[in-house]
């Protein structure tokens, strides 16, 4: 589980690396239309992998967290890191609450 660090909101970021954090996490979608033809482009993020409890707390589970953790710190997010014991079975329930 990461919390984002309480009273930061992320401040320290310049916008631009701030926007690329939130398309990592929650990923983007956008459509285009050019001459008729409907174009789409899709990225999908990591909390598609692990769920958000509430503002600035998200969960995952430990095959992902790794790999979370590194785009963390590759944007200089300033989080906590809380590791919590859940069964796959719970962690789907978490999800599908938190969704």
């Amino acid at each position: 589980m990461y919390s984002f660090r309480r009273g930061s909101r992320l401040k320290d970021l310049d916008p631009r690396t701030k926007q690329r954090l939130h398309i990592a996490l929650y990923g983007h979608r956008t459509k285009k239309r050019v001459k008729g033809k409907e174009y789409v482009s899709e990225v999908r993020g990591w909390i598609e992998k692990g769920a958000k409890l509430e503002r600035k707390v998200v969960m995952f589970p430990e095959r992902v967290a790794r790999e979370v953790r590194k785009t963390l710190q590759t944007y200089g997010a300033k989080f906590f890191e809380i590791k919590v014991y859940a069964a796959p079975e719970e962690f789907e329930k978490i999800r599908r609450l938190a969704a």
